[in-house]
């Protein structure tokens, strides 16, 4: 399961990386919408305002320190939660002027990953959010 969840994670990564670089002007959408459930796709469409779709990036995201937490069935949905370390280390969010919009950020940041599957789907991405205290990332 560890490995279907990186593999998961690995696409909705390099799809969210695609449509950040887009940006501004039509972003590829399409591919990131593959990766996620669509619910989650609802709150990533919800999370960017007119702002911040002129923002792009520059460089692409890394993760590590994948560790599976849980994995439970209802039914025929498949959740899965695991722990990661996001890299961002050579990423760069730039404004429309090419100014770096966060220039303090983390640089490691630790996620909590939730996925669903349902009736043998593929994995998607259902849901993100910040933790702390996940070992390997630098952030105690």
């Amino acid at each position: 399961m560890l490995a279907e969840a990186i593999d998961a994670y690995t696409r909705y990564s390099a799809a969210f990386d695609v449509m950040l670089a887009s940006f501004p002007g039509e972003a590829d959408n399409d591919q990131l919408r593959a990766t996620v459930t669509a619910e989650y796709w609802a709150v990533l469409e919800a999370e960017f305002d007119a702002d911040q779709r002129t923002w792009r990036q520059d460089g692409s995201t890394v993760f590590d320190d994948v560790e599976l937490i849980e994995s439970s069935e209802d039914g025929d949905l498949q959740i899965v939660t695991a722990r990661l370390c996001i890299d961002s280390t050579h990423v760069d969010l730039l404004d429309a002027a090419g100014a770096v919009v966060y220039p303090d950020r983390e640089l490691r940041v630790p996620m909590e990953v939730t996925f669903e599957r349902d009736d043998g789907q593929p994995l998607l991405v259902a849901g993100t959010s910040q933790t702390e205290g996940v070992s390997g990332c630098g952030v105690s």
